[in-house]
């Protein structure tokens, strides 16, 4: 078919515009890495077959998508318990069974931590999340704790990452 294919990849795949109404820095990086790479990688002809927007298109979207499904979230979390001695594990092992402990880690540097829970009432010096739990068999504490923590996720995959290497 030569360089009618991007025309029938049309006429069989809808057109992938929903990855590439995405304006970030990750799409960008990704177009300029499908550049060069097709123009070294590949001989003449086919570079001129896969720099047709069509395909381009096509490939950069589908790279997006596989780099958004291998994204991985992390939350690290510092606990300040100092009412119950056993209470720091019995935490641990609660948010181990409710999430992904390579999602959701349990650190020991609160300068690392995005959330902080503790069982005393302070004040916050830093601008950590702090979230008060004052009974570690208070189920809607539970409830608003896993809230919360569901929410950094959420924040952690879905918004744009304003600084990246």
């Amino acid at each position: 078919m030569g360089s009618k294919i991007p025309y029938f990849l049309e006429l069989h795949f809808p057109k992938p515009d929903y990855n590439l109404s995405v304006n970030d820095q990750k799409m960008d990086e990704i177009k300029v890495f499908y550049d060069k790479f097709s123009k070294k990688a590949l001989q003449e002809h086919h570079y001129k077959l896969l720099k047709h927007p069509l395909l381009k298109d096509y490939f950069c979207s589908l790279i997006y998508t596989l780099l958004q499904i291998v994204k991985t979230p992390r939350i690290f979390i510092y606990l300040q318990i100092t009412k119950d001695f056993t209470g720091k594990f019995f935490i641990t092992e609660q948010l181990a069974t409710m999430f992904n402990t390579e999602t959701v880690v349990i650190t020991e540097d609160v300068r690392k931590a995005d959330l902080i829970i503790s069982d005393t009432l302070e004040l916050s010096t830093s601008c950590k999340s702090i979230f008060f739990l004052s009974s570690l068999k208070n189920y809607h504490q539970w409830q608003e704790l896993i809230q919360i923590i569901q929410q950094i996720l959420l924040e952690e995959l879905f918004v744009e990452e304003t600084s990246e290497e």
